[in-house]
């Protein structure tokens, strides 16, 4: 069955399989959508040894909720590859479930760009679910975008060990209107984030909070169980603390509140927390 479509906004390429996917997907400005209803694409089923060249994701892409599962990459570059900004393409609706990315150097990531960075909002509505663990060199990583980049509404649930960060680099994309599980496989080295509207839970330690390039960390929940939370560089703007999980200083703008108070809607309105109440 022939791919039908043009690959322009209105009338989208519209693969059925991961081999008419990835022919779709290689250049900037194209659209790609796949099959309304969802689906799963198995690596293990097209790259049983795990990734060894980058599978590029370029263009427009909506998943419509389809899934890439069980990518494993051990490397020093990347497993997949979009474009580098909002203007030539991002990812909608595609979910990275059951992944493990094994980083080998400096800038390696599970999805990165040609250029390094990406400006904009690359990630809607994505699930990413996974382990990253650091080999060598800098961080690990599940994306590679910087702090000109944003993930919005995404949901995480990664384990880590080592120096990791959601968004690689010195300095981290904004995770918008997020919901992020993190699970630290040692205990001494720091995950970064840079949380807008988010709600943050599990363990980490040291837990950095990150506001540059103007995205801020604001009116997020940290619902997580950690030694020390700090700021690589800026400060909060309304960041609930839960202190039933953590006893040390609160970085400036960050406010302490217990589990319960964390379900009560008024006592947070209160506070000034946008919150429905």
């Amino acid at each position: 069955m022939a791919i039908t479509g043009t690959g322009t906004q209105a009338d989208p390429f519209k693969p059925t399989t991961w081999e008419e996917f990835l022919s779709c997907t290689t250049s900037d400005g194209v659209y790609t959508e796949l099959p309304e209803g969802g689906g799963t694409f198995d690596m293990n089923d097209y790259y049983p040894e795990g990734i060894t060249e980058i599978i590029p994701l370029r263009g427009f892409i909506n998943g419509n909720g389809w899934t890439i599962k069980s990518a494993y990459y051990r490397g020093s570059r990347y497993a997949f590859e979009m474009s580098t900004s909002d203007s030539y393409g991002k990812i909608t609706a595609l979910n990275f479930i059951n992944f493990r990315f094994e980083g080998m150097a400096t800038g390696a990531a599970l999805i990165g760009t040609p250029s390094g960075t990406y400006v904009g909002q690359a990630f809607t509505l994505c699930q990413f679910s996974g382990r990253v663990e650091r080999v060598q060199g800098g961080y690990c990583a599940v994306t590679l975008g910087g702090y000109n980049s944003m993930h919005f509404r995404c949901s995480y649930n990664i384990e880590f060990k080592g120096q990791v960060s959601i968004d690689t680099g010195q300095f981290c994309a904004t995770s918008k209107y997020c919901n992020i599980t993190i699970s630290a496989l040692d205990n001494n080295s720091p995950f970064y984030l840079m949380p807008d509207n988010s709600y943050v839970s599990g363990s980490a330690s040291p837990l950095m909070l990150i506001t540059v390039g103007g995205g801020q960390t604001i009116y997020s929940v940290l619902d997580v169980e950690t030694q020390y939370i700090g700021f690589e560089t800026g400060s909060a703007t309304m960041a609930l603390v839960n202190t039933d999980k953590y006893s040390g200083s609160l970085p400036s703008g960050c406010i302490g509140v217990t589990t319960a108070q964390l379900k009560d809607a008024e006592y947070l309105s209160s506070l000034g927390f946008p919150i429905q109440t």
